[in-house]
């Protein structure tokens, strides 16, 4: 079966999000299956069942998907910012006056909360995060989708004025 997925990979269905342990067969069933670990151990149903370790070690963390089941869509740091704080245009050209406007109320935050938006890296295209936001003081990063620190790095680092970051 073709799919995009990896072990080690951060994902998240129906809101929900995961990291996949195992990628296989799954015995009595002739199908491959997605092992996941959900980050609400209350969402699994097992705990690896022998095919993966779930390193909560909670004996509900765990269940099996099948990978043709649509993932939600990831998204940058940036464009989260832009999805949450900017109301988006009902044109699919939006007019010049429009994006200067959109981008004052996006470089005047410092309170950002983007918890649980399918975040899985710092930027997206040219758009820097220090260019877009640079008066970030407090920021939370809860419940996305990081693989490492690195990118979550990446996004600190140009936050000059950050004092508070939130990870849980």
């Amino acid at each position: 079966m073709t799919h995009n997925y990896r072990v080690g990979q951060r994902v998240s269905f129906e809101g929900q999000p995961c990291t996949i342990r195992y990628i296989g067969n799954v015995q009595g069933t002739g199908k491959e299956w997605l092992g996941v670990e959900w980050d609400n151990p209350s969402r699994g149903k097992h705990d690896g069942q022998g095919l993966f370790k779930c390193l909560s070690r909670s004996p509900t963390a765990g269940s099996f998907i099948r990978p043709t089941r649509k993932a939600d869509p990831e998204q940058s740091f940036v464009e989260a910012v832009y999805h949450k704080y900017v109301t988006q245009s009902t044109t699919s050209t939006p007019a010049p006056s429009s994006v200067a406007a959109d981008k004052q109320i996006v470089d005047e935050l410092k309170v950002v909360l983007v918890d649980g938006l399918c975040i899985n890296r710092a930027e997206s295209g040219s758009s820097k995060v220090k260019d877009v936001c640079p008066k970030i003081v407090e920021l939370d990063l809860s419940r996305n989708l990081f693989e490492g620190v690195e990118e979550i790095g990446m996004i600190c680092v140009q936050l000059e004025k950050l004092k508070s970051l939130r990870l849980k």
